[in-house]
């Protein structure tokens, strides 16, 4: 069996992470999501946006780390170090 091809970028990293990360906790949070209580529901929603923020923070990292990337790439810096 072959081995899967890694993503190239950092963003295609991240996202591929936060996907994962979303597909484990699936079936826990549509039983918190799905249930009667307020608190479980409440739970469910406070994880939901827990993981956005905390992925939007990731995805604007893993953008800045690519762009650098590319700036290296790119050629010499248009600056000299000191």
């Amino acid at each position: 069996m072959p081995l899967p091809m890694l993503p190239e970028s950092f963003v295609e990293r991240t996202a591929a992470q936060g996907l994962a990360d979303l597909k484990r906790a699936e079936q826990a949070w549509l039983n918190l999501a799905t249930s009667r209580s307020p608190e479980h529901v409440a739970l469910a929603l406070r994880w939901f946006g827990r993981h956005l923020n905390e992925y939007a923070w990731r995805m604007q990292a893993a953008m800045e780390v690519d762009e650098l990337g590319r700036q290296v790439e790119s050629g010499p810096l248009s600056t000299p170090c000191q």
